[in-house]
């Protein structure tokens, strides 16, 4: 039924929101090892790629303890923050993207 399609894909959204917060930190690294980004850029793509929308209050608190980790570095272009990932970043993601691995096949059937 309607409803009950409703309902599968509102519990896939949120458990989807919910999975890539619980790796968005890992997700940040992935993706400005390849390309450096500021804040607004990573929002924009978990929105295309995850359909997960986040607003500043979540990301910009994720950004700098990542900073504070010395996983990140931050370089002022203009009125943009970018965020660079460090090789002891680099480092984790290395890790955590092995670790991904496993879940993923351990999940694959």
């Amino acid at each position: 039924s309607i409803k009950k399609k409703a309902t599968q894909n509102n519990y896939v959204d949120k458990f989807r929101k919910k999975a890539i917060l619980g790796i968005i930190d890992i997700l940040i690294l992935h993706w400005i090892k390849k390309q450096p980004l500021c804040g607004q850029d990573i929002m924009d793509k978990l929105q295309k790629e995850f359909s997960v929308r986040i607003g500043p209050g979540t990301m910009y608190p994720i950004l700098f303890q990542l900073r504070d980790d010395s996983f990140v570095e931050i370089k002022q272009y203009h009125k943009k923050k970018i965020y660079f990932v460090t090789n002891k970043g680099k480092a984790i993601a290395r890790e955590a993207e092995k670790e991904y691995a496993i879940i993923q096949e351990i999940l694959t059937f």
